[in-house]
């Protein structure tokens, strides 16, 4: 007797298993906008991320562009000093003769 009992109670309690397990299967309107927010989340940190990558990239570039407008401004200034150098060695020249 007792282990029909067992029996029977083990029986039930597989299917009560079953089915608590069936019904995990679908979604109920909490689930569904539990997963909304989740999706909404990555999306906003993809955004995020995206945005930040392209704020270092234009950094990236106006550093570049700086630094190749500093040189150009150091490459001027150096032609500028040769030639004033060249015309005050002429200048002394023609007042030495």
């Amino acid at each position: 007797m007792q282990n029909k009992l067992a029996t029977i109670l083990f029986a039930m309690m597989l299917g009560l298993g079953t089915l608590t397990l069936a019904a995990c299967d679908n979604d109920g309107p909490a689930e569904n906008a539990g997963e909304n927010i989740d999706n909404a989340t990555e999306n906003a940190q993809d955004s995020m991320e995206n945005a930040g990558d392209n704020m270092g990239d234009s950094m990236d570039n106006a550093g570049d562009e700086m630094s190749d407008s500093m040189n150009e401004a150091g490459d001027s200034m150096s032609d500028s000093a040769d030639d004033m150098e060249d015309n005050m060695d002429d200048s002394m020249e023609e007042n030495s003769n």
